[in-house]
């Protein structure tokens, strides 16, 4: 039936197999580096450390377009595309003044608001927020998302249920549109709150 290798145990047909997808797999040292990059990109601009976000982010776009001219057969070069189109935007939202403005005021309505009951202050500031995103940054941004998902728990803490429901179901159409969000785990969130 199958031909055994001279390693013993493993049959031919399959050793070929691993073979094959270990030199399809996209873990060259500078795919990996530039992914780790990426997600210390995300941590910095999570904690509004913009500057840091930034430079981290283009270090890992210039790794991936090195890739990318060396034509790397390991790596699939959409994998590439993708990951340099998410990095450019984490570039794009350290550099828009709007978008680290409504950030901070996101999570600061979150810190001093939200966690210490105050509920209608936090409410005003998610309020606003959300309209300014509109306006600003348009109906599909990924951040009017994370807003209208805080406004939702703040409507959930106080009982309005519907409310709640509303909204938690609009960062769930939002999340869905957008591929970083479903890598991100945003899609997770936004479908456990509901």
């Amino acid at each position: 039936m199958f031909r055994f290798c001279t390693a013993g145990a493993i049959p031919c047909a399959v050793l070929a197999i691993i073979v094959a997808c270990a030199s399809l797999s996209p873990t060259p040292e500078l795919y990996h580096e530039a992914n780790e990059k990426t997600e210390a990109a995300r941590y910095y601009l999570s904690r509004q450390q913009y500057e840091k976000a930034g430079a981290v982010a283009e270090q890992a776009i210039a790794g991936l377009q090195r890739l990318q001219s060396e034509g790397s057969r390991s790596v699939r070069p959409w994998l590439l595309e993708e990951k340099i189109k998410e990095c450019r935007e984490i570039v794009r939202s350290c550099r828009n003044p709007t978008t680290r403005r409504i950030r901070k005021e996101i999570h600061r309505a979150w810190d001093d608001f939200y966690l210490n009951g105050e509920y209608r202050k936090a409410r005003a500031v998610y309020e606003h927020s959300l309209r300014v995103i509109e306006e600003q940054l348009g109906p599909d941004h990924r951040l009017l998302a994370e807003c209208a998902g805080s406004l939702g728990n703040v409507y959930n803490a106080v009982g309005a249920y519907d409310r709640a429901e509303a909204l938690y179901r609009r960062a769930l159409e939002i999340r869905e549109k957008s591929e970083e969000e479903r890598k991100q785990g945003g899609l997770a969130s936004s479908l456990h709150d509901l």
